[in-house]
């Protein structure tokens, strides 16, 4: 199977970075062959993603958190191909995992990818060109939301408690 792992190294404040040798080794180890790309800006991983659709990529594996899985939904959207989407959770909250029974454990999660296993997910869809498959915010969501981007360099461990009073304030 055509498989291209988009990794966030930025992800969870740099979580991805120490367990890549882990997930490149095991997923190596079962016979599971990959190509590998990584993001370096905000929007990157949209790119990467529809053109690892477009080439023919049968499966996308998100290594990241939530964000790098809403852009790699956004790029396999946009592709012309429907390759499947795989998760290895390396990010903050991994709220999306916890709806679709992948484990938190980058290994449990390395077997579901190599097993194969496939559930389908719903996907929405914003103005006909913003797609999710987690969740969808306006008004007061939506500006928690960005202020705890924009406040993650500052305060990383307390960036959404401090939108959220921000907002609330």
């Amino acid at each position: 199977m055509k498989t291209e792992l988009i990794i966030n190294l930025t992800a969870g404040g740099g979580k991805p970075r120490p367990h890549l040798k882990t997930i490149f080794k095991y997923l190596k180890e079962n016979g599971f062959n990959f190509k590998v790309s990584y993001t370096s800006h905000h929007g990157e991983a949209i790119e990467l993603a529809q053109k690892a659709a477009d080439k023919g990529a049968e499966l996308i594996v998100s290594v990241g958190g939530d964000g790098t899985v809403n852009e790699i939904v956004n790029g396999i959207m946009k592709s012309k191909n429907n390759p499947s989407l795989g998760i290895i959770p390396l990010g903050w909250a991994n709220d999306f995992i916890k709806s679709t029974d992948i484990p938190s454990d980058i290994i449990e999660a390395c077997k579901i990818l190599i097993k194969g296993k496939i559930k389908k997910i719903d996907v929405g869809v914003v103005n006909s060109q913003i797609y999710f498959a987690n969740i969808c915010g306006v008004g007061f969501d939506a500006e928690v939301a960005l202020l705890a981007n924009q406040m993650k360099s500052k305060h990383p461990n307390l960036r959404i408690l401090s939108a959220f009073v921000y907002v609330f304030a």
